[in-house]
């Protein structure tokens, strides 16, 4: 098909359909419904010695961010998501089709990164941004814009996806932490609570190299959390050496209802703030972060 003018070929944009299938398995798993989604295909090219590009090869990425948090159906999920070889099933708006499994039901995998983001006051939703890339050969692009037709769909229990497909409508929660607590590491973890808490935010951000393919390979986790506590007395102050001076245990409850126990996981990082005159309170700047195995996130999520 040679390009030409046609007033029916501008199409709209966005994501319709994402889907994963683990190779192996026998179904594919929908990452539906999400928001921002993005594809991008762009070349890879060098310069001869008269500065002309020629390119070789396709960089391809897709993601989105997905709207159920499930804590039992998606964030326990999330370490079978970043640790399984994923092929993605992605369908654009204007009906495009990417399906890499016409490459190869066993080597069409992507590099697939999941990250679970929780930032800001209920006003804001909680997502999971999912993320799919590789380098494509010339050929291979045409390659996954093929015939989907002869393409096996058929999820059974067995699968490691098999989780997400019971995931509902009422697994869409807003964002928020709804309490923070703190104890020294190996306590109950609720000696020491924040007060009325804003500007909270809980990251899950999954970590990856990539490979040769341009795959990126997910590897760890860096959990991330902060907030303001606007319950900042003096006496408060005076509890934030012995807070900083020793290693903690944070429990950290969402709006969502779902706990992230945090015992000697993140380290911790304070402000006092009085930057105001009268028209504001002074607060506490609390954060803290530190790299975990996925295989742990089913300890800290509950």
């Amino acid at each position: 098909m040679a390009f030409a003018i046609a007033r029916a070929n501008v199409k709209v944009s966005g994501i319709s359909t994402f889907k994963v299938r683990a190779v192996g398995d026998a179904g594919y798993y929908s990452l539906n419904p999400l928001r921002d989604g993005k594809i991008m295909v762009e070349t890879i090219t060098q310069k001869d010695s008269k500065g002309r590009e020629f390119p070789y090869a396709f960089r391809f990425e897709a993601s989105g961010k997905f709207f159920y948090t499930n804590k039992t159906n998606m964030l326990e999920v999330l370490d079978t998501l970043n640790g399984t070889n994923l092929i993605p099933w992605i369908v654009g708006t204007d009906g495009s089709s990417y399906a890499f499994e016409l490459i190869s039901a066993t080597l069409g995998y992507t590099g697939f990164t999941a990250s679970y983001v929780c930032d800001g006051a209920a006003s804001e939703d909680s997502y999971v941004e999912v993320k799919a890339t590789r380098i494509l050969k010339l050929a291979e692009y045409d390659t996954i814009l093929g015939s989907t037709s002869g393409i096996s769909d058929s999820p059974t229990g067995g699968d490691a996806l098999a989780a997400i497909a019971l995931l509902v409508r009422a697994d869409y929660f807003p964002s928020g932490i709804a309490t923070a607590t703190c104890s020294a590491s190996g306590g109950n973890g609720t000696d020491d609570a924040f007060g009325f808490l804003r500007n909270t935010s809980i990251k899950i951000e999954a970590i990856s190299e990539a490979d040769s393919i341009g795959r990126e390979i997910p590897y760890a986790a860096n959990f991330q959390f902060s907030f303001e506590s606007m319950q900042a007395s003096s006496a408060e102050q005076l509890d934030i050496n012995v807070i900083s001076a020793r290693t903690n245990k944070f429990i950290l409850t969402g709006v969502s209802g779902t706990v992230f126990t945090l015992d000697n996981t993140n380290g911790i990082n304070v402000v006092f703030n009085n930057d105001k005159d009268a028209t504001g309170t002074t607060y506490f700047t609390v954060s803290g972060s530190g790299i975990v195995p996925f295989s742990s996130l089913d300890g800290i999520i509950s």
